[in-house]
């Protein structure tokens, strides 16, 4: 993430520097929270435009207590249109993948450093 523009508590502008294959550029997207259950479960929708090409995605995360932890669940929905839906769904699915595992990475490590401060 090149930027990040806070709009309200719900929305947000962001620049980001994406590199998927030989596709590499800056995207401009927007998001806003939707569907937002407090302590329970949120949607969050983007949309992005750069590099000759478009990105709609919807991520949906569920909570849920167990024990003396929380579970959290996700899943996500992206539509890429342009130079980078070329590219074939097998390298954008696993790319995906792996961004999606760094974010849940990182809402680890900083709910865990919330817990020890």
């Amino acid at each position: 993430m090149q930027s990040l523009e806070v709009l309200s508590p719900d929305r947000f502008r962001a620049k980001m520097k994406v590199g998927i294959g030989l596709i590499k550029g800056n995207m401009d997207f927007e998001f806003h929270v939707a569907d937002k259950v407090p302590l329970n479960s949120a949607r969050l929708v983007g949309n992005g435009r750069g590099v000759g090409s478009s990105v709609e995605l919807q991520t949906s995360f569920t909570l849920a207590e167990i024990g003396s932890g929380c579970k959290v669940g996700w899943a996500a929905e992206v539509k890429v249109g342009g130079v980078m839906a070329g590219l074939g769904s097998k390298l954008l699915d696993s790319t995906s993948a792996k961004i999606v595992e760094q974010v849940i990475a990182n809402f680890k490590t900083k709910l865990a450093a919330g817990a020890n401060s």
